[in-house]
């Protein structure tokens, strides 16, 4: 079968007559329906053979069931649903099970419930319970507004080839298995599962198993905001206005609900004041959109920032917002540390007032002391390299760095072993899975290995434990994340350390507060990324159509996973979302693809508001070259303070070639190179002093 539905969409890859398409299409249709009717019967039979095998791997439960709504927000968008997410008082430890049955048992529920649910909403709702010994039993309610279920049909419900809509017209497709697979794999969970309903109102499915804390993950302190901040929160459904209202009271934040756009304007009109909006887009009677508009036309200085959210199709609303954008859009569902990180990366907006901006500042200029620490970095990407080898080198950690799997296989073969390996997962020769698996079960070793990954959302922490790695970092890079992931896996304890401020210079299109934030503060490095992108990817059009030439598919997608890793680690949001829409898309894409023309349009637009910042300099200073001036700007060098630059102009005065290039080289943010130009020409001038 497997055959059959590849061999199609092969086929439809290629240019077709209309009528052909259509048939072939109906074709891998029907084949992948077949599958998804031999797997439910193979699993079923498993069950019934008591032939399944349950993992106990660590994950994050937030995470898993991210991946599931993504699975299954299509659907519901495609049918007007909202789909909802209340994690209640679930926290952000990782628990140890089987995340993939687990997630096959949430897939079943939500599946049917969108299926089943012709208007309104369906919410997954977690609940834990602390039991004992390090265990939870966690409750997880999908609750829907659908057709509902009656007495009758809910005492065969979970039987095998049953379903709830049993008539001749069989309105809803499917085996009648799921269920009796969901109900199967729950009670070898040690757990049980029940359904509520009123007919004609919609169902609740619910089930309770048993967690086993993951003891060796400490998970972050959850950061307040600030108390200071207020928010205004518009939506015309209840289950959405009080998760959001759970979650800001968590973060410590006042917020305000309504449930229309007309009560919210009687506030405004009323002299209400907020720092932040957030408004949801399809509302009865007066939609979002229409109110945001009268906000900025009426209250603007009311409103300081405005956030709008949609359960619908995020290009849809984009669109319909034209040059009258946000300064954020999210989608639902909605969870916790999404609402958060979008909460900072506000702060960096201008308008927004400052007590949100200076809320978590004293938790992002911490990292960790890790002073002799050595490392094997395993990362194909030179840019991911530079990041984790500086982060690492500034706090004594000694990095090796292997371009590949089997690069670093050869150097564990010739060379002590490391304290701690970081592993890219997806690397060219020998990927970082494979690679962990032949340490552990070929080499037999148990050093700690930490994933660096870029798709930590989509699914691949649980591929990460299976290979047999202890932690994993998402990318872009986070210095502070990568440093306490690091001091986990060596059991090294956190001391706090400060870092100097540095100013930055502002970028249209580009969040570099936060981008700086994660390089740990080094605002030298962040410049360098800066102007290494202007030199390299601005022939990313050029090299992907090479790869299309020398018929590398695999060339082309590594292409776009490295331009998405520069542009996240580099704060460019919408080249990032670009990079990674192309990352996902079918190689080799052709050459006048839209998508393709997009990132080339978009890299031009950020090469040019970047190249100014690294032009000459044309200013002439009165301040004399002397030792002690030189000697001030090395400790600024020493310390990479980026307003070294302003310190280094006079230099552009010198008539010595050696100070000359040492002015080069700290325009290029190339500190170490100058450090060594200025110590040698104070060592020459030293010289001819003694003689």
């Amino acid at each position: 079968m497997n055959t059959i539905i590849g061999m199609t969409e092969l086929i439809l890859r290629k240019e077709l007559p209309e009528k052909e398409r259509h048939y072939l299409t109906k074709v891998a249709e029907a084949g992948h329906h077949l599958l998804d009717i031999i797997n439910d019967i193979l699993d079923f039979s498993k069950i019934e053979a008591e032939r399944i095998q349950l993992e106990s791997i660590p994950f994050q439960l937030e995470e898993l069931i991210l991946c599931v709504s993504d699975l299954i927000s299509m659907k519901a968008q495609q049918k007007g649903l909202e789909l909802l997410i209340d994690m209640g008082n679930v926290t952000a430890y990782h628990y140890k099970g089987d995340p993939l049955r687990l997630k096959q048992i949430l897939l079943n529920l939500l599946s049917n419930a969108v299926k089943f649910t012709p208007k309104g909403e369906v919410l997954i709702r977690l609940h834990a319970h602390k039991e004992r010994d390090g265990t939870y039993k966690i409750r997880f309610d999908i609750k829907d507004t659908g057709i509902g279920i009656t007495e009758e049909q809910r005492e065969r419900l979970f039987s095998a080839f049953s379903q709830a809509d049993m008539s001749t017209t069989r309105n809803y497709g499917g085996t009648g298995l799921g269920l009796s697979i969901a109900q199967g794999l729950v009670a070898i969970m040690n757990g049980e599962i029940h359904c509520e309903s009123h007919y004609g109102k919609g169902s609740t499915f619910w089930f309770e198993i048993p967690l086993q804390i993951d003891t060796t993950y400490s998970p972050p302190a959850q950061i307040p905001i600030t108390k200071a901040l207020k928010i205004l929160v518009v939506d015309d459904n209840e289950t959405a206005l009080e998760i959001f209202t759970e979650i800001l009271h968590q973060f410590g934040v006042e917020c305000i609900t309504c449930k229309s756009a007309k009560e919210a304007l009687e506030l405004l009109q009323n002299g209400f004041e907020a720092d932040v909006a957030i408004i949801d887009w399809k509302m009865d009677g007066m939609d979002g959109i229409t109110l945001y508009g009268l906000i900025q036309e009426h209250y603007g200085t009311q409103i300081s920032s405005i956030m709008l959210v949609t359960a619908y199709d995020k290009e849809e609303l984009i669109t319909k917002l034209g040059s009258n954008q946000p300064y954020k859009v999210l989608v639902k569902p909605i969870t916790a540390s999404m609402l958060f990180d979008a909460l900072a990366d506000l702060c960096g907006h201008q308008r927004l007032l400052e007590p949100l901006a200076c809320a978590h500042e004293s938790d992002l200029s911490a990292t960790v002391s890790l002073k002799g620490i050595r490392i094997l970095l395993a990362e194909d990407n030179e840019s991911n390299q530079m990041v984790a080898s500086e982060i690492l080198g500034e706090i004594g950690i000694q990095v090796y760095v292997t371009q590949n799997g089997q690069e670093a296989l050869d150097w564990l073969a010739t060379n002590p072993l490391p304290d701690l390996i970081l592993m890219d997962c997806q690397m060219p020769i020998l990927d970082g899975f494979e690679t962990t698996r032949h340490i552990r079960d070929i080499l037999k070793l148990t050093l700690p290995i930490v994933a660096m990954t870029a798709n930590a959302m989509k699914g691949d922490e649980e591929l990460c434990y299976k290979a047999g790695m202890n932690g994993y970092v998402a990318k872009p890079i986070d210095a502070q994340k990568l440093t306490q992931e690091i001091a986990r896996c060596c059991h090294t304890p956190i001391v706090p350390v400060s870092h100097p401020k540095t100013e930055t210079t502002s970028i249209q299109g580009i969040n570099s507060t936060l981008a700086i934030q994660r390089l740990g503060g080094n605002t030298a490095l962040y410049y360098q990324f800066l102007k290494r992108f202007t030199k390299e990817y601005v022939h990313f059009t050029q090299s992907y159509r090479n790869a299309l030439l020398a018929n590398d598919p695999q060339g082309a997608k590594r292409l776009c996973h490295t331009l998405k890793g520069i542009a996240g680690t580099l704060g460019m949001d919408a080249l990032f979302a670009l990079a990674q829409q192309a990352e996902l898309s079918h190689h080799p894409m052709s050459q006048d693809d839209p998508l393709l023309r997009s990132i080339e349009q978009e890299i031009f637009s950020l090469t040019n508001r970047i190249q100014p910042l690294f032009q000459p300099i044309e200013q002439t200073l009165e301040t004399p070259i002397n030792p002690t001036m030189l000697t001030r700007l090395l400790a600024k060098l020493h310390s990479a303070d980026a307003t070294a630059l302003d310190d280094a102009i006079v230099l552009a005065n010198s008539v010595d070639a050696t100070l000359l290039e040492a002015f080069e080289q700290i325009k290029a943010f190339e500190f170490e190179n100058a450090i060594a130009l200025i110590e040698l020409y104070l060592t020459h001038i030293a010289s001819q002093k003694e003689g």
